[in-house]
């Protein structure tokens, strides 16, 4: 299950989101859930654990990123690896093909660059025993 957070949540509220998943990017959507930029734990920290009297003022869109990395299914590993070395979240905001707003998932930097060293693996580039420890 994704979680996203709408633009208007106020901070205080955002803290019980959070506590209750271990995801750690959100897409900020609209009134109408559409994408309207990104927040993660670390632009929230600094606020809710240094600023706590702001909590019932500072609302998640003034927190978050505009600008937001996107990928569709069916793009490539090199979309994605692109996507990811353009920003600093843990994770691509997945829309659809047809919807540049239409958030359909979230896709890891663990898991793209579990497919990338798969791919290394299966082209002989990377030796899986240079990898392991002795």
């Amino acid at each position: 299950e994704i979680h996203t957070v709408q633009q208007s949540t106020r901070l205080r509220d955002l803290q019980d989101i959070v506590s209750g998943t271990s995801q750690t990017t959100f897409p900020l959507v609209d009134n109408q859930n559409r994408l309207a930029g990104v927040i993660s734990l670390s632009d929230m920290r600094h606020v809710m654990f240094e600023h706590g009297e702001l909590s019932d003022l500072v609302v998640a869109g003034e927190l978050g990123k505009r600008s937001v990395a996107v990928i569709h299914p069916g793009d490539s590993l090199a979309d994605a690896l692109e996507g990811l070395s353009g920003q600093s979240f843990e994770h691509l905001v997945v829309v659809d093909t047809n919807d540049e707003r239409k958030v359909v998932g979230l896709l890891s930097h663990h898991a793209v660059m579990g497919r990338y060293r798969k791919a290394l693996q299966q082209t002989g580039v990377f030796d899986r025993s240079e990898d392991e420890s002795p």
